[in-house]
């Protein structure tokens, strides 16, 4: 079971203080130390990607896990509060809304210089009203997004700790030398783990076309709408405002698409990053097993032979190593130009199509900056997996 982390445990330990925020519902900012309660969804999203970025391993037994769970459960305990708030000012709204049908049924009977300030009176009170609930509907909003992302974390965290300690129990016996007693069992449990990420991406890719349609049919829509309000340009009627309500929800329906269609673009890329990882599991045990094998063979010619495939092994694995480090510094020097134009007097407080494309720009370098100093980890491992069975075999020959 998850551990929690409660604020009141976490508040003398990291300096946290409480922030009032929308609908009078308490918060928490952290202190600078490098330890402390992420508040955010964002920053704790941000947080696990780093660490996963950096090689960390994370488990559900872990300090991020449970500030994961915790947040979770503030969040949960806060969008009750505010449906609790909601509820509150609908009572309010729905009794003003009777005095106001009282009030304008009397306007119109001719009782305006009586009941016609009342009634502005009654209509700016709902108006505030709404206005709160609009307010509180938006935190409420922005907490379930929070809520979305923090599970989608709890699961990264899940899947990855269940790849990375498949990947260690593969470690452990190359460097026991048990490839070879070990290799069933663990195939069998890297097939099984493989099968089940390869049915997962195939039902991504399922409900990634659905939602490509989805949003077609939204862009259709909301050409039609972009169209009529176009025509309408200058009116001003209820007809016109109406009008331009179902646009703007048109273009929300838009977005919410698209994010989710991200989302799933995002497990996706998670589940080819862990796919990749797992193979290259597999393909180092399969080939120390190999080696153990030839190895208590005694065959000296057979041994030979695998002695000429791992040098040749070496030597596309040092090309390969060479060709993406030419990359990497490539992407590394564009993203400091880049960073250094953007900052430049003319762009670094312009918001303009320019300055997009820069900053895609950077994206772009950053992040393949990052994707190319994982593949130079992985060519090292595989140099070193080369090295030292390169070492027992000419041990062996020796003999």
């Amino acid at each position: 079971m998850a551990r929690r982390l409660a604020p009141a445990v976490l508040r003398p330990f990291c300096g946290l203080h409480k922030r009032q925020n929308l609908c009078g519902l308490p918060g928490f900012i952290s202190g600078g130390n490098k330890l402390r309660f992420l508040s955010r969804a964002a920053d704790l999203s941000a947080d696990m990607e780093h660490k996963l970025a950096s090689g960390v391993k994370l488990d559900s037994n872990g300090t991020t896990y449970a500030l994961v769970v915790s947040e979770l459960d503030r969040l949960r305990w806060a969008n009750d509060k505010i449906a609790a708030q909601v509820a509150a000012l609908k009572d309010v709204r729905t009794g003003s809304l009777a005095a106001q049908e009282a009030m304008y049924q009397s306007v119109l009977d001719g009782d305006a210089k009586t009941q016609g300030p009342a009634l502005i009176d009654v209509l700016a009170k709902i108006e505030d009203v709404e206005s709160q609930i609009a307010g509180c509907r938006s935190e409420q909003l922005q907490n379930s997004k929070d809520i979305g992302n923090l599970k989608r974390c709890k699961a990264r965290i899940e899947k990855s700790a269940e790849v990375r300690t498949l990947i260690e129990k593969v470690d452990d016996a190359l460097r026991d030398g048990d490839a070879l007693m070990q290799k069933e069992a663990l195939v069998k449990a890297l097939s099984e783990l493989l099968e089940r990420l390869h049915e997962e991406f195939d039902r991504n890719s399922k409900v990634s076309l659905a939602l490509r349609q989805d949003t077609e049919n939204i862009r259709a829509k909301l050409g039609s709408l972009v169209l009529a309000k176009r025509v309408r340009r200058g009116r001003m009627d209820v007809e016109t405002e109406l009008l331009g309500g179902r646009l703007i929800s048109s273009f929300y329906s838009m977005l919410r698409k698209n994010s989710r269609l991200q989302r799933v673009r995002d497990v996706q890329l998670e589940v080819t990053m862990d796919v990749s990882l797992l193979e290259h599991a597999m393909g180092r045990l399969k080939k120390c097993a190999k080696v153990q094998e030839v190895i208590n063979s005694g065959d000296r010619k057979k041994m030979e032979v695998e002695v000429q495939e791992l040098l040749e092994e070496l030597k596309q694995a040092t090309r390969a190593l060479a060709e993406v480090e030419a990359t990497w510094s490539g992407h590394s020097d564009d993203a400091s130009r880049t960073i250094e134009k953007l900052r430049a007097p003319g762009f670094k407080d312009q918001v303009s199509k320019a300055t997009g494309e820069m900053r895609e720009d950077l994206f772009q370098a950053l992040r393949e900056e990052e994707l190319c100093s994982a593949r130079m980890a992985s060519l090292r491992r595989t140099k070193a997996r080369d090295v030292t069975l390169l070492c027992r075999l000419r041990a062996a020959l020796q003999q």
